[in-house]
């Protein structure tokens, strides 16, 4: 009898142990909001969740969705089979888009689309996400970006607003964007971008998913 209970002693420490490891459904979107590599490892992390969701995948260390075609625009979109509720959001499907830009760089984004309006969602969330103190409002959308010069490196990422148009040679914009989808009105598209000069070592801390030497198709 004694030998019975320690078993299930040990076993629902061991429970336990595995709950307390495992981050909160919260802390999926609160680490997208990092824009790097915490996001992939907590997509990891949450398998459970994601159990069943046919566009999920499990990488080494990391998890990301699987689209169609990152390097064409209307194939980077993959509705979620099925839908997943993510901080009280439904998502609905996960983006990944990877293309060249005309000064030679590059552009990758990624994220989510939920079903809820960009305000309802910034709402949620604004206490969740890092550095939230410096998410504006930019017309409907709601926006917070940094910058990172080649030159420079040792500054790290810059917190500044940074401008419109393609980033200046031999730096890098990183932009987490909470925005309306167009294609379906009432939903959103939170996630984020890297644009301009980025190097082998910046895609492998931010995107580990993502192999460096793949190019967009021609």
């Amino acid at each position: 009898m004694k030998q019975q209970i320690l078993s299930t002693l040990l076993t629902i420490f061991c429970i336990a142990s595995v709950a307390a490891e495992s981050p909160p459904e919260d802390a999926i979107l609160a680490d997208l909001s990092r824009c790097d590599a915490t996001f992939f490892r907590t997509l990891k992390n949450k398998s459970l969740l994601m159990a069943g969701v046919l566009q999920y995948e499990i990488s080494g260390n990391y998890a990301h969705f699987k689209v169609p075609n990152r390097f064409a625009n209307e194939e980077s979109t993959s509705k979620l089979t099925p839908s997943v509720k993510i901080s009280s959001f439904e998502a609905v499907a996960y983006f990944d888009e990877l293309w060249s830009m005309n000064a030679g760089g590059r552009f990758v984004a990624w994220g989510f689309v939920l079903n809820a309006k960009p305000d309802e969602v910034m709402r949620t969330l604004r206490p969740l996400m890092w550095d939230n103190q410096r998410i504006v409002a930019d017309g409907p959308a709601f926006v917070r970006s940094e910058l990172w010069d080649n030159s420079k490196s040792e500054l790290g990422w810059q917190k500044v607003e940074t401008e419109s148009g393609e980033p200046k040679p031999g730096t890098v914009e990183r932009v987490l964007l909470i925005e309306p989808y167009e294609r379906t009105p009432g939903q959103t598209r939170i996630g984020c971008s890297i644009q301009g000069s980025i190097s082998r070592e910046m895609i492998e801390a931010i995107r580990p998913d993502l192999p460096f030497g793949k190019a967009p198709k021609q």
